[in-house]
């Protein structure tokens, strides 16, 4: 459709056609939103199901690349929004796929033990013996710890995830 067709060859014949392009396009501008939801992953597509209702297709690139792994976990995103889609700039997960909380940090040795902080509360968990005997070759990376606090600072694993790919190491 020309754009004569839409009735704007008065305000062409004034300002141009070069400002009224670039006034459309600051229009389709992303704006910044964080939103909670559940992560849905349908045919390789992550999307994020909003407590409003809203399905928000999700585009993760670099530090956020993971988030689409996490199927049936609750999260809070922060990114820019444009229309139905949000780019996710940092995530974390607040609840698990099972109902546990979850911790989201990177897996760090201290001496027998692994530790993740968490980077949503700042909390220095140290993991309990068997979760640490089975992500041991894991060390470094990035991981969602779902479990419970069992003691001071004791994290009791229910379920955990690597997140896969080239994450950077925090």
């Amino acid at each position: 459709m020309a754009l004569g067709q839409l009735g704007l060859n008065p305000v062409l014949r004034r300002v141009g056609p070069r400002p009224l392009a670039v006034a459309l396009l600051c229009g389709l501008s992303a704006c910044a939103v964080r939103a909670r939801g559940v992560v849905e992953s349908r045919e390789g597509v992550a999307h994020l199901r909003t407590v409003e209702g809203q399905a928000l297709r999700l585009i993760a690139v670099g530090p956020a690349s993971g988030i689409g792994s996490l199927d049936g976990a609750w999260v809070e995103v922060a990114g820019e929004r444009v229309f139905g889609t949000l780019r996710v700039g940092w995530w974390t997960v607040t609840e698990g796929p099972h109902g546990f909380p979850a911790y989201v940090g990177v897996l760090q040795p201290l001496g027998a033990q692994l530790v993740i902080a968490d980077r949503a509360s700042g909390a220095t968990l140290v993991l309990d013996r068997t979760t640490t005997a089975a992500l041991w070759p894991e060390r470094g990376r990035l991981a969602v710890i779902e479990g419970y606090i069992d003691g001071p600072h004791q994290l009791h694993a229910t379920w955990s995830y690597v997140i896969p790919g080239d994450v950077p190491r925090q």
